[in-house]
């Protein structure tokens, strides 16, 4: 076998032009997956949504679950509506009290 002035024989430099082939082809492939892999997210996407839309049990659960939620802090938030509203209701109650007693008393002119 021939040899370079380097020491390295020629067979290396093959070698060393199918490692950088196999490198160029891989690249090529990685970067096509990567392109059409948001079409194949999408797709997947839409297929598990129509899936779960189909199954009746899981939509009947879904929606039970979610009446669940929204009766639980329904409730909640009434319950503090309305002890805002009580509380609002006592200190202005006390404010105008107190007002009226400062101006009865004369200590307002």
């Amino acid at each position: 076998m021939g040899q370079y002035r380097d020491g390295e024989s020629m067979a290396d430099d093959a070698s060393d032009r199918d490692q950088l082939e196999i490198e160029r082809r891989t690249q090529v492939r990685v970067a096509e997956a990567i392109e059409r892999l948001p079409k194949l997210i999408g797709t997947e996407v839409e297929a598990s949504i129509r899936r779960a839309l189909a199954d009746e049990k899981l939509r009947a659960e879904f929606w039970e679950a979610g009446y669940i939620e929204l009766e639980k802090h329904a409730g909640t938030n009434a319950a503090q509506w309305l002890g805002r509203r009580l509380i609002n209701i006592l200190i202005t109650a006390a404010l105008a009290a107190s007002i009226a007693w400062v101006v009865m008393t004369g200590r307002i002119k």
